[in-house]
């Protein structure tokens, strides 16, 4: 099984980080996988899709896994600042003076970061898709959480929908 994360060419370390998660949980389940950009880098490039069937068939591949970064959305927000106490309620007045402070009160703007993923598992023996899901990503700490994150995600997905099954012997966590 291999294993293709298909981002902008200048998300080179992304690419790599989300494979490398993925492979680790489907070995962790059992699985022969390896990831696209370590095993065969840019053998591809030129080749239709009749010849990089080939090539991957000739390597004895039997599934294709990729994840698709389709969108990356970068939004500014406006936050509010949290109170510094709940609301006087003792009488309409102080509550009134209280919510309209409230309301009223300073904030600022952050920006949120948005990616959507679109995730498919291909069987290349039927040549046929087996598997497709789509989620989001909001506001990732990290590349590395971000991929860590959605392949368990993801993995755990497959296995719930029997795409996947937990090879006999192998006993690792996800």
């Amino acid at each position: 099984m291999v294993v293709f994360a298909i981002v902008n060419p200048e998300d080179s370390v992304l690419r790599s980080r989300m494979e490398q998660h993925i492979v680790c949980d489907l070995q962790a389940l059992g699985y022969n996988a390896y990831a696209a950009a370590e095993r065969y880098q840019q053998r591809f490039s030129g080749l239709n899709t009749t010849q990089v069937y080939e090539q991957l068939t000739a390597d004895t591949v039997d599934a294709v896994i990729t994840v698709a970064l389709l969108n990356k959305q970068i939004e500014q927000v406006y936050v509010k600042q949290k109170p510094q106490q709940d609301p006087r309620d003792d009488n309409f007045l102080n509550y009134y003076e209280d919510l309209n402070k409230r309301v009223s009160g300073e904030g600022y703007y952050t920006n949120v970061t948005t990616y959507f993923w679109e995730g498919k598992i291909y069987d290349l023996k039927e040549k046929e898709l087996v598997y497709m899901s789509r989620s989001e990503t909001c506001n990732p700490t990290s590349m590395e959480n971000m991929g860590h994150e959605y392949s368990k995600q993801v993995v755990k997905n497959m296995v719930k929908k029997g795409v996947l099954i937990k090879q006999e012997g192998v006993f690792k966590p996800l």
